[in-house]
């Protein structure tokens, strides 16, 4: 029936598999070899990924909820439109990947790399994101209201139409980030900041 249940995994190679629609629920991928694992509409509910290399897999449409991905490599995944507000990403590597429309809000993913990562149309409403790397990511449309996003890299970053109410940008990198048409009131952002931008027009 697709269902492995707790099972343990770890440490296995299962790259290319195919476990789309599975039932998962606890399973153990504890630094298992997962790059480009089709999860899709899979129940993760609770699974371990800490330290997986899951490189490109698919996780669109999978339940999540307290699944843990500590320090995994999830460079170039798919989690568009997820709720991750309940997901360990702590330590995790998420360059690359595609998390538009995903939810974060007050979620604490602080000092994450997020690389030229797509987070479009995001929920980050009172997130925490201290010292999170969103190098050349993209933003647009995103909700910022009220995060922190203190020390941020945020350079290169494509922030146009963003909603950035209220939030707290000290000491973040905007060299070259595009603010165009972005919210900006309230914001806790400096002059000398916003002279590094690229374009701050509306």
């Amino acid at each position: 029936d697709g269902s492995l249940h707790a099972a343990s995994l770890v440490e296995s190679n299962l790259a290319n598999a195919n476990f789309s629609g599975a039932s998962l629920v606890g399973a153990n991928f504890q630094r298992a070899q997962l790059n480009k694992v089709d999860f899709s509409q899979a129940d993760l509910t609770g699974a371990s990924f800490e330290g997986a290399k899951m490189e490109e897999a698919d996780l669109r449409g999978a339940k999540l909820a307290d699944a843990q991905f500590a320090r995994a490599d999830m460079t170039g995944v798919k989690l568009t439109g997820q709720d991750l507000r309940d997901v360990n990403l702590f330590g995790a590597e998420i360059n690359q990947a595609n998390l538009d429309e995903v939810n974060m809000s007050e979620a604490k993913v602080n000092g994450l790399d997020m690389r030229g990562s797509s987070l479009r149309k995001a929920q980050l409403y009172r997130a925490k994101l201290h010292f999170v790397n969103l190098k050349g990511g993209t933003l647009s449309e995103a909700n910022l209201e009220k995060a922190n996003l203190n020390g941020a890299n945020l350079s290169g970053a494509y922030l146009n139409w963003t909603n950035l109410r209220g939030a707290y940008l000290f000491n973040a990198d905007l060299t070259g980030a595009d603010l165009s048409g972005a919210d900006l009131t309230g914001a806790r952002v400096t002059p000398e900041q916003l002279a590094t931008v690229k374009s701050l027009k509306n």
